[in-house]
């Protein structure tokens, strides 16, 4: 179970940093939830 959701967060990061690659957009939205959350 936590190696499955290890690698399930491994996956997760990889698309994130894809999107935010091609949608410079959606990474301002993901810095300020970021920094929402803190």
């Amino acid at each position: 179970m936590f190696c499955h959701s290890r690698f399930v967060q491994r996956i997760l990061e990889h698309y994130q940093i894809k999107i935010i690659v091609y949608n410079p957009e959606i990474e301002e939205i993901v810095e300020w939830q970021s920094t929402t959350v803190n």
